[in-house]
């Protein structure tokens, strides 16, 4: 938000009699200055552009100019005009009030309203929304050929915002709200200040869209005023992917993700997530976070991970995160994870052990968007590491050597980018990693990528390694302002190891790319989302095709 005073420099603009003549458009006009031919416009109104001339040289401290002659060709309808320009003026100082800026510079109009746009905002920022600045008077010295301007400023009232008001929450208290934006007691007012607010609230999980500030003044006392989007407080996700395939061994797959907002408490999210996967995989994950604790910007939650890989192992971790939010939309965090796994006992190789899995990780993210849903300008990242250990139960002597325990180091990023490129077009660049390093790997420590949530155009976590980075772009051409059609290009690269005692499993690595179209459209039942994507293993009969929809309610 910023208020700016208008800057109003009236001219006196000189005019030669035989203008009043000509009142319509002649076919050429050279124009000479000092003497000088300097350029030839074609299909112009004479008296306009005599005025734009002497106005462009009076901006830039030729305040003597003026036409000494128009000369005009009958037979053609050509003219030419002479305009002498004289000596630049030299802005030697402004005067704000009883302070005096020495300049000692060739006069330019740009360079006032600069330093009045200058003036008004380092008031703006210091709690005065309201200053005016404004010219008093524009003195010439033609002896010397220098200017001086003198210019008024006045603060007005000073602004310190009592709180925050809303406008379109429903369950959400202005308390609360107040909270996630960080809003700060006793603080003057400056566009920087209200700014971050907005930011915070953006980046609230609750809200889908967040107004740029205003202010208000309500029974003599300032407020911040926005206008919110509130997300529904609860919310389903389903997704179905069908996976063609030539053999007769076509398959379908699918999440389902349900969201129960403030639950128990305001700032409260419970999550039940569940998916079906090839192979006879399933996942399904509990979790409750609780936003903003002790009037803090302090996340915690817990989350339940259930895994079942078909009869072959069966594995069930519990996690504990809490995250601290920092000014410019920066979070720090840490999560602290263990895992079991149990095997088929009846298993004749060592792909999989019995076990526990410990591990804690530290995160740095920072997301910098201008709306909550469907951003169109703006940036996410995400950095991490992670460090654990691994327990081996009931090694079985088949040769391997086993140790019963292993330390493992781990690191991913995550970056996301929009970039605008008319007011329609919005370019999306995206790009994932991770890394692993550990001295013998089995099947449940590899990172599983691939599908509609990662790379598209690949089976639903087609993919097992230990390193891998993909990206894609997409570019979205928006229909509304929650509404877009999308066509994205993805390329990746993978490497798995050789996982102990799985033959299938020898170390391989591969570049992946693929390709495909999209629309995500917002209706009164929700978003619905639909994607065809295509790798080079596939037809274009057998493109992956996934179709999805998220309501609230």
């Amino acid at each position: 938000m910023r208020f700016i005073a208008s800057l109003f420099i009236k001219l006196l603009i000189l005019t030669s009699p035989v203008l009043s003549q000509q009142l319509f458009l002649i076919p050429s006009a050279s124009i000479f200055v000092n003497q000088e031919e300097s350029d030839v416009r074609m299909n112009v109104d004479l008296e306009q552009l005599t005025n734009d001339l002497l106005e462009y040289y009076t901006n830039l401290g030729f305040f003597d100019v003026q036409v000494d002659s128009v000369a005009t060709l009958n037979e053609s309808g050509e003219s030419k005009l002479y305009l002498t320009t004289g000596n630049r003026y030299i802005l030697s100082h402004i005067q704000v009030n009883e302070q005096v800026y020495e300049v000692h510079k060739p006069y330019e109009s740009q360079f006032i309203d600069s330093f009045i746009v200058q003036k008004l905002d380092s008031l703006e920022n210091v709690g005065y929304p309201f200053a005016e600045v404004s010219i008093l008077a524009v003195e010439l010295d033609a002896d010397n050929t220098t200017v001086s301007v003198s210019v008024n400023k006045d603060k007005n009232d000073l602004v310190i915002p009592a709180g925050i008001k809303f406008i379109g929450g429903r369950q959400l208290t202005n308390a609360y709200l107040s909270r996630e934006a960080g809003f700060k007691q006793n603080a003057a007012f400056n566009p920087s200040g209200a700014q971050q607010y907005r930011q915070n609230l953006i980046n609230s999980p609750f809200l889908r869209n967040v107004s740029e500030p205003g202010l208000i003044n309500h029974q003599n006392e300032w407020f911040l005023l926005f206008e919110i989007e509130e997300i529904n407080s609860s919310s389903i996700d389903l997704i179905v992917g069908y996976n063609p395939s030539a053999a007769n061994t076509s398959s379908f797959v699918g999440r389902g993700d349900l969201r129960l907002e403030n639950l128990i408490t305001q700032g409260s999210s419970a999550q039940m997530y569940f998916e079906r996967l090839p192979q006879a995989q399933s996942r399904l994950n509990l979790g409750y976070t609780q936003h903003w604790v002790a009037d803090l910007p302090l996340n915690l939650g817990m989350d339940v991970h259930l895994y079942q890989q078909d009869s072959t192992y069966f594995s069930r971790q519990a996690s504990a995160t809490a995250s601290f939010g920092l000014p410019r939309g920066y979070k720090v965090g840490v999560t602290f994870q263990s895992r079991f796994t149990d095997r088929d006992g009846r298993l004749a190789d060592s792909r999989i052990q019995d076990g526990r899995n410990q591990s804690v990780n530290l995160f740095l993210e920072q997301r910098r968007v201008n709306r909550g849903y469907n951003p169109t300008a703006g940036f996410h990242y995400r950095i991490s590491g992670t460090w654990g250990f691994r327990d081996i139960r009931n090694a079985p002597d088949d040769g391997a050597n086993l140790k019963t325990s292993y330390s493992y180091t781990a690191a991913g990023v995550f970056a996301q980018y929009f970039m605008p490129l008319t007011t329609r077009l919005v370019l999306t660049p995206r790009i994932s990693g991770n890394f692993k390093q550990m001295d013998v790997f089995f099947d449940d420590d590899l990172f599983r990528f691939g599908g509609a949530n990662s790379l598209r155009g690949y089976l639903e976590e087609q993919f097992r390694a230990n390193t891998y980075v993909w990206g894609d772009v997409e570019l979205r051409y928006l229909l509304d302002l929650n509404s877009y059609f999308f066509v994205f290009g993805a390329s990746g690269v993978y490497e798995r190891p050789d996982v102990l005692g799985f033959q299938d499993h020898v170390f391989e690595s591969d570049v992946l790319y693929s390709g495909g179209l999209g629309l995500s459209y917002r209706v009164t039942l929700g978003t619905l989302r639909f994607s065809y994507a295509l790798s080079p293993d596939d037809s274009f009969s057998n493109g992956k095709v996934h179709f999805g929809i998220s309501n609230s309610f």
